[in-house]
């Protein structure tokens, strides 16, 4: 059996995509899966033994517009294959980016695992393996700039791709600046993909020649984590990380897209290493991690951690541009999905019956084998 994995672009869905990858080896035993990524974001799948090939598309830059771009010459390439010799068997779309927001609920994982046609049986950790090139790689940026000589080292993920943060390389040299006017023991290793800038604090470096992969294996230097729940925050989680504590700086008005503790606690798995704050300023960052150190992390939990509300003016405003483009039954779809996990929520049903269902009638796709489908779904789980 031949089949096709299409998860183009960003880094933390990439991740979170290869779980899928390795369901799909577990669910057709010998398939050849073929991978089609972006150029940014291809190197993740090094040494992944459930890919079996790579396709790369280039992808210039993060906008949207590149992104879209990519999207479209990738789709259309695929069908091109299909109606020739060399068609997929089978193909999936996990990317909820830009055509698959009928699946997303909010949040990103269980949104993307939706684009697969089976439950998730293998562990939802993202499958990374490093080679030996990439561990002495960070060895050597380890022994440049001392990491095991110090006494605090936090590595700090200083930029986020969907808004989900308001953290920026800025504010987190401001972090590292007000930690050393306190003479706190503390040393910043700054993580993004955007300009740093020549102002860096004197205990703070750069560790954005490190790839994403890499930050695996840096995180075993380190004895904190920074996140804004972005790809490095994928890195930072998965089994294979070193176990550290966990300061997630969220911004409350994305609700819980960017939460990995909410992530986590929805997979049932352990949250007491998470210190999750809304729209913290870089002074009480700093005291969070004054007062975390060693055995006071529950007590800083206690005075810090305020995870992010479920709000959905976000998914709300999903489902509006949805239905501005005339997809009344991905929008409806999309809050059905978000009701099933959240069934207590009614104001999801209430929005969905006052706004939406009543307007699928005019999609286009509404009268076809999909779009039936699709409707049956929805007044299943509306009604």
């Amino acid at each position: 059996m031949k089949a096709a994995l299409v998860q183009l672009d960003a880094n933390g869905d990439c991740l979170y995509a290869t779980t899928i990858a390795r369901q799909i080896k577990q669910d057709h035993p010998g398939c050849h899966l073929t991978w089609w990524i972006s150029s940014r974001c291809s190197s993740l799948l090094l040494a992944n033994p459930y890919v079996d090939e790579v396709v790369t598309v280039d992808l210039p830059d993060w906008t949207n517009f590149s992104r879209d771009l990519i999207w479209a010459l990738a789709s259309r390439e695929i069908m091109r294959r299909q109606a020739g010799s060399q068609a997929y068997d089978r193909i999936w779309f996990p990317q909820v980016y830009p055509d698959n927001f009928r699946y997303f609920d909010g949040t990103v994982r269980p949104s993307m695992f939706r684009g697969y046609d089976r439950p998730i049986s293998v562990p939802i950790d993202p499958v990374i393996c490093l080679t030996s090139e990439e561990r002495e790689r960070v060895e050597a940026f380890a022994l440049e700039h001392r990491l095991l000589e110090r006494g605090r080292v936090v590595l700090f993920e200083c930029s986020s791709n969907s808004m989900q943060s308001h953290v920026t390389p800025d504010f987190a040299k401001k972090v590292a600046r007000l930690s050393a006017a306190r003479n706190m023991d503390l040393f910043f290793l700054l993580s993004t993909m955007q300009p740093l800038g020549r102002d860096l604090p004197p205990n703070a470096v750069s560790a954005s020649a490190l790839t994403m992969r890499e930050n695996l294996a840096l995180l075993d230097y380190c004895s904190d984590f920074i996140g804004c729940g972005s790809g490095l925050t994928v890195v930072a989680t998965c089994e294979q990380a070193k176990k550290v504590p966990n300061l997630q700086i969220l911004d409350s008005r994305r609700s819980v897209l960017g939460s990995f503790f909410h992530d986590f606690h929805y997979w049932g798995k352990p949250t007491s290493h998470f210190i999750e704050m809304r729209d913290a300023t870089p002074r009480v960052t700093v005291e969070c991690l004054r007062r975390s150190a060693g055995s006071d992390l529950k007590e800083a939990i206690a005075e810090f951690h305020r995870p992010v509300p479920v709000t959905f003016s976000f998914l709300n405003s999903i489902g509006k541009s949805l239905m501005d483009r005339g997809m009344y039954l991905d929008a409806a779809e999309s809050l059905a999905h978000a009701f099933r996990r959240y069934p207590d929520r009614t104001e999801l049903r209430n929005h969905a019956h006052r706004s939406v269902l009543q307007q699928c009638q005019l999609d286009k796709s509404f009268r076809l084998p999909g779009g039936s489908r699709q409707w049956d779904f929805v007044q299943e789980c509306l009604s």
